[in-house]
């Protein structure tokens, strides 16, 4: 990883092997993989249910921008390495 973060640690589940999330070791924060999150209509209504993470788990930002798979044109930092 990058600026001395030390090694990358991966979280998994223990009955099928799905990643959850990966982080530096030692960082303050965790990079939860979109499989996580399962997008429901609220109580079985037919109304469209919203694609929007709770504030505590919007991202802050794009880390390791420089190596990205996408373009994403959103108002959110961009980092080369982890800032």
């Amino acid at each position: 990883t990058g600026k001395g973060m030390g090694k990358l640690m991966h979280t998994f589940t223990t009955c099928c092997g799905t990643g959850l999330y990966q982080r530096p070791e030692g960082a303050q924060f965790y990079a939860l993989f979109p499989s996580c999150f399962h997008i429901e209509t609220p109580n079985g209504s037919e109304e469209t249910p919203s694609s929007f993470l709770p504030s505590n788990l919007a991202p802050k930002y794009h880390a390791n921008y420089e190596n990205r798979l996408v373009n994403f044109y959103d108002e959110l930092p961009k980092f080369k390495t982890f800032p």
